[in-house]
């Protein structure tokens, strides 16, 4: 057991993209400097109150997890980066389907069975389906939202802004992932602007539930 705990500490992670670790102590500085519009955002809804305040704790988690994975390049920090992932796609989820079904026990259900499902899957099928498994998680979220009950009287702008940042950002993301476009500046690769952009789609998707008053808890 000591081995196997030992061995998966010193595992790398099973994605590469255009920034190679450098072998100091943070291992990919472009990519661990871009995670800092997660944080900067999470300062800025941590001073304001309410459903802003409960956003900033997933805003700094997601942002945290990432630099982690960033600085060590491990599986494990993959591991906690996907799982972050999947807290704030699980609480996202669980806010709609607690007013899709006026019930707190499904929607409870969703926050903390969704993550430790996704994790416990990455395990089982061999670390490889963390990213298939939050794409296919994020879809089913944002299907949710057109079957909230109250779905005629909701402006949707904002939350049609969250999706386009998403859907750029995955594009910029894929090269980067598949290492066919990459650029000296790190900061500027794939996956730096992936942190940019969905730093934005996390905002409006605040903004979608402030200026609805989609405020359930």
């Amino acid at each position: 057991m000591a081995d196997l705990i030992k061995n998966y500490f010193s595992k790398v992670p099973t994605v590469n993209f255009c920034e190679a670790p450098n072998g100091t102590w943070i291992a990919r500085p472009g990519y661990f400097i871009s995670n800092f519009s997660y944080l900067f955002l999470g300062f800025y809804l941590f001073f304001k109150k309410g459903l802003a305040r409960q956003f900033s704790y997933f805003v700094f988690l997601i942002g945290l997890m990432s630099s982690v994975y960033d600085a060590t390049y491990r599986l494990w920090a993959q591991h906690l980066d996907l799982l972050a992932m999947f807290i704030f796609i699980s609480f996202l989820a669980e806010l709609n389907y607690q007013i899709i079904f006026k019930s707190t026990k499904f929607s409870r259900l969703i926050q903390f069975g969704l993550p430790t499902f996704s994790i416990f899957l990455i395990f089982i099928t061999g670390f490889s389906s963390g990213q298939i498994l939050f794409a296919i998680f994020t879809i089913i979220t944002l299907i949710s939202y057109f079957y909230l009950p109250i779905r005629k009287t909701l402006n949707y702008n904002n939350l049609y802004l969250a999706v386009i940042f998403l859907i750029i950002g995955f594009l910029a993301w894929i090269p980067d992932r598949l290492q066919s476009i990459c650029f000296d500046l790190t900061i500027f690769n794939g996956r730096a602007i992936f942190h940019y952009l969905t730093t934005f789609t996390i905002f409006f998707v605040y903004k979608f539930y402030a200026e609805n008053k989609l405020v359930v808890r």
